[in-house]
């Protein structure tokens, strides 16, 4: 019995003292993504018409998505209590 309290007890402190904390990125901003949708729409308003054309444009430019922050991401969707979802029955 004691020498299984006193393993137990190593290999706990053994884990927590190689435990790494999280270090916070305060400061750091994400960089968007880049907007390939207003990419292509450049691309065929410049004329670029083929497939090869428009990467070589998207290689050449670069377009970032806006981040909007008025807008909450992930937000929930909620349904009343009445709504039925699926295919109805003939």
């Amino acid at each position: 019995m004691h020498v299984t309290v006193y393993c137990t007890l190593y290999v706990f402190l053994s884990a927590m003292s190689n435990w790494r904390g999280h270090r916070a990125t305060v400061g750091l901003k994400k960089v968007p993504e880049r907007d390939f949708i207003a990419l292509n729409k450049h691309s065929i308003d410049n004329g670029l018409t083929t497939a090869q054309e428009q990467a070589q444009y998207r290689a050449t430019h670069d377009i970032r998505r806006r981040e909007d922050s008025t807008t909450p991401k992930n937000t929930a969707l909620t349904f009343s209590d009445d709504m039925t979802f699926g295919i109805s029955t003939r």
